[in-house]
């Protein structure tokens, strides 16, 4: 049997268990570290995973863990065993109880005299906490240790009890706990495939259809767990249930399709003959089946006839704009998708623009012209009576009176009137371009062509809820946020759409509301959604030229403390301590061009913007040229290409085109560095963590260092 309690104290003691706590900001590093353990030892992780999961219980109950002890959580309760509280005894057998010969303490959860759960931090040291031998009989995952435990009649104090009860199964926490069982499965999953990989030779045409199913198995449930984790650190309060149901659904299947192909990529040989192999695909058939299966799917299919699949999507920021700029086809189209989103805006210290396209006149198709003014002067008072209702009546209104259902034809008069008033905006709002409304598509597209570069966009779905099905492919929910509105946002939107007493009630000629009930309640929900629209064309260089021409060193790489420690750690993270040649496109100002000279032979740093090759020259010493990306590698053949906050600029193509050249520079062997900010910048199409994942998917290279920061990401990856 592995020696575990040697192993995870060693880890204990050097600090690998020290992860951050979930929701801290840190989460994705947490949930990768808990996977990395599982692609290495399956039944070491699964006691680890439990000390952890301990620690930040304790953490969340404002309690510190005992310096130096090995925790557990025990919690089972199936067959009708579990443990119960009877006034100051704890008794009763705990199934299940991982590590029960090896750590040092255990929160077990009970049921009191009152049938309430409550959480009780155990001294295993008490002789009265006994382990049953002979009731861990598994074969797959038996290096867990994981017996039933007896409690007979342990004495508790009240210091032991941590928390109210309740609070082990109320507290925000306990999803995210199961966020990092997903992620030891995962990681048990990858560590089955990284076993058939070393060993295989000559791969058939059927294994490599098995392996790249695998592939996309293991690739889309990683990319789910870093966007879980994104959203738990956007919103460490919020209920994610349904996000965690999610991630646990898509692990246990991983884990099964690795079950199930693997055998067919190996056959039986290994099975037979490998007893190390064969304890790894045990122990995850084992482990894996910690998933409730159906039960856990029934749930999350109830959630999403509930509509509340959507908490999955992470947390609009509305932090940090200055001038924010809405522009909407007809009056009330931006109450009805972003008023709650414009309030809070406006609370934080915004200016806030609105832009109406038209004057909504056309509503009723069938009146004649003098009743369509009057419904468009009501329509106008309306409006301000709504932004008053909503809190922002200092709102800078522009009427363009452009034809209501017409403006399709006015695109391009619209794009232009746009521009100018879009031009210092740090902030551009604006309808889904995909909204089945042709008025709805036409103001998009021309606030995306007349926005400036410096803008974040943002679209807000409008019809798109009661013409179109959520599940609709057309729908881009990977670039979709959520933005939770407060009882006092949700009433004051709520009196702003009443507002719209125009179109609420029949028409002049009877015709049905505009919106009638079962439209309006899409828009009176307690959150509002926003889609991301980036960029399609790379960042233009005038963008760059202007910032060094303003500033020698715009991003401060030389003094900021962020740069000065993104470079102390990418320089760690070089594998090697030596390169021969080395490549560094978008070199910038050249701080870390001057850094990677030190540990290189030759370096080839290029940048596109004149001034920043001149700052370049000076401070790293490295005869720094003006070439572009893809077209300024050379083709010398480098042991070394670094890219560095550049890729998330690049359009589609472009960043195609450079992967592509940078496959053919970088000799077998050699070493690509990747590191990216990770928030989205607006002059991006894509942010790092999107830029880092078309890199990986690339073939032919395998990731041989990563590292997540709070603020930016680093990978490093080695050509096959």
């Amino acid at each position: 049997m592995l020696d575990y309690p040697e192993t995870l104290r060693a880890k204990l003691a050097e600090g690998a268990l020290d992860l951050p706590l979930p929701g801290s900001g840190a989460t994705r590093r947490r949930w990768s570290e808990l996977a990395r353990l599982g692609r290495t030892d399956l039944p070491l992780a699964r006691v680890a995973e439990g000390h952890c999961d301990a620690v930040a219980i304790l953490a969340e109950a404002d309690r510190k863990s005992v310096p130096g002890a090995l925790y557990g959580v025990w919690a089972a309760r199936s067959g009708g065993t579990g443990a119960v509280l009877r006034g100051d005894r704890l008794t009763g057998t705990v199934r299940f109880c991982s590590g029960a010969h090896g750590i040092d303490r255990a929160l077990v959860v009970a049921l009191d005299e009152q049938r309430r759960s409550v959480l009780v931090e155990v001294d295993l040291r008490e002789d009265r906490v006994r382990p049953v031998e002979g009731t861990w009989q598994a074969l797959g995952m038996a290096d867990s240790d994981s017996p039933d435990v007896v409690l007979d009649e342990v004495p508790v104090h009240a210091d032991q009890i941590v928390g109210e009860p309740g609070f082990y199964l109320e507290r925000p926490g306990f999803w995210l706990g199961g966020g990092g069982v997903a992620a030891v499965w995962l990681g048990g999953a990858a560590g089955v495939v990284d076993s058939v990989l070393a060993g295989l030779r000559a791969p058939d045409e059927h294994q490599l259809a098995h392996l790249g199913a695998l592939h996309t198995a293991l690739r889309s449930t990683q990319a789910l767990l870093d966007q879980a984790a994104e959203i738990v650190d956007d919103d460490p309060r919020g209920d994610h249930r349904v996000l965690v149901w999610t991630c646990r659904a898509a692990a246990e299947r991983a884990a099964w399709e690795v079950l199930d192909r693997v055998p067919r990529i190996t056959g039986p040989t290994p099975l037979c003959r490998d007893a190390g192999f064969a304890q790894r695909l045990a122990d995850l058939q084992v482990y894996v089946r910690q998933h409730h299966a159906e039960r856990d799917l029934a749930a999350l299919g109830g959630a999403v006839v509930r509509g509340e699949d959507r908490r999955v999507l992470p947390v609009f920021d509305p932090t940090g704009y200055r001038r924010v700029t809405a522009v909407a086809a007809h009056p009330d189209d931006e109450t009805l998708g972003a008023g709650g989103v414009l309030r809070q805006l406006h609370e934080l210290g915004a200016s806030i623009r609105l832009v109406v396209a038209s004057d909504g006149e056309a509503a009723f198709p069938e009146l004649e012209a003098e009743d369509r003014a009057e419904l468009g002067r009501r329509r106008r008072r309306e409006l301000a009576e709504a932004l008053a209702e909503l809190g922002v009546h200092d709102a800078e209104v522009h009427w363009l009176g452009l034809p209501d259902s017409g403006l399709a034809h006015h695109e391009a008069e619209l794009t232009e009137r746009l521009r100018e008033l879009l031009a210092d905006a740090d902030c551009c709002l604006l309808p889904w371009p995909g909204d089945p409304h042709p008025d709805h598509r036409a103001v998009a597209g021309a606030a995306l062509a007349a926005a400036p570069v410096t803008a974040h966009r943002w679209s807000y779905p409008i019809w798109m809820w009661h013409w179109m099905s959520t599940t609709d492919p057309a729908i881009p929910w990977q670039r979709a946020h959520r933005v939770p509105l407060t009882d006092p946002v949700r009433q004051g939107k709520s009196a702003a759409l009443r507002a719209f007493d125009s179109q609420l009630v029949r028409g002049p000629n009877g015709e049905p509301p505009i919106l009638p009930p079962e439209v309006l309640a899409h828009f009176e929900r307690d959150e509002e959604v926003l889609f991301r629209e980036p960029r399609r064309e790379s960042a233009p260089l005038a963008r760059f030229s202007a910032l060094y021409a303003a500033d020698p060193d715009p991003w401060r790489t030389a003094t900021s403390p962020y740069e000065q420690r993104k470079r102390a750690l990418v320089l760690a993270a070089l594998p090697r301590q030596h390169y021969e040649f080395a490549v560094e496109p978008a070199c910038g100002a050249g701080a870390l061009t001057r850094e990677l000279a030190a540990r290189c032979t030759r370096v080839d740093a290029f940048d596109p913007v004149a001034e920043a090759v001149a700052a370049a020259r000076r401070h790293s010493g490295v005869a720094v040229r003006q070439a572009t990306l893809p077209e300024g590698f050379g083709p010398e053949r480098a042991d070394l290409v670094v890219l560095s906050e550049i890729l998330y600029y690049l359009s589609d193509d472009e960043l195609d085109r450079t992967l592509d050249a940078v496959t053919e520079v970088l000799e077998p062997g050699g070493d690509l560095l990747l590191v990216h900010w990770r928030p989205w910048a607006p002059e991006a199409v894509r942010d790092g963590a999107a830029a880092h994942e078309r890199v990986a998917a690339r073939p032919g290279l395998v990731k041989v260092v990563s590292h997540v920061d709070d603020q930016f990401l680093l990978d490093v990856l080695r050509r096959r």
